[in-house]
């Protein structure tokens, strides 16, 4: 019974290493679809301001934000060295995810309603997300994206009432400076 039992775990432990390889497969391919979405409805009578209030209504945002590392806190805040350390979570998430993640959200950070969400829902850390990923995911592409990411939000901001907070929270947190040095690399 000690080797039927051994067995039943084994299979079971296939079984979820099988789910898991589906669900992220299924992960990454809503988010190419998601990415893909902004251009191909541009001419398909579907105007991106309609799109972005579907976007934010449905919490299309916040859910791509999460997908993001949590960074790291110094004495429970947010500091520009905490956030470039890998983040507290032992395992960061895939440079394909994150990648297709960041996609989504280059078509949503220069559209005021949605950068909102991006750059000023501070419960959702945003900024902070992007600049962690920025700093410690290897993959240039990802890294690419997330910095388009966070010019087209200082720009999209620049002319709101806030706005001003948004590119210096980017700049405290060392984004600004990371965006340089990753142009250099290009």
């Amino acid at each position: 019974t000690s080797s039927t039992t051994t067995a039943a775990a084994a299979a079971g432990a296939a079984s979820n290493e099988r789910i898991e390889k589906w669900l992220r497969e299924e992960l990454q391919h809503l988010l190419r679809s998601l990415a893909a979405l902004p251009t191909s409805v541009s001419g398909g009578g579907i105007d991106r301001a309609a799109l972005c209030r579907i976007v934010k209504e449905q919490g299309v945002i916040e859910a791509l934000l999460q997908l993001f590392p949590e960074p790291k806190r110094d004495g429970g805040e947010f500091t520009p060295f905490s956030v470039t350390l890998l983040p507290s979570t032992t395992e960061l998430p895939s440079p394909v995810v994150l990648g297709n993640a960041a996609r989504c959200l280059l078509h949503y950070a220069d559209e005021v309603v949605t950068a909102q969400d991006i750059f000023l829902q501070e419960k959702w850390h945003g900024i902070e997300k992007l600049i962690c990923g920025m700093a410690t995911i290897t993959d240039i592409r990802v890294r690419r994206n997330i910095s388009i990411v966070l010019a087209k939000g200082i720009k999209a901001m620049s002319t709101q009432p806030n706005g001003q907070r948004v590119r210096e929270r980017i700049t405290h947190y060392r984004g600004l400076q990371m965006m340089i040095q990753l142009q250099d690399q290009l």
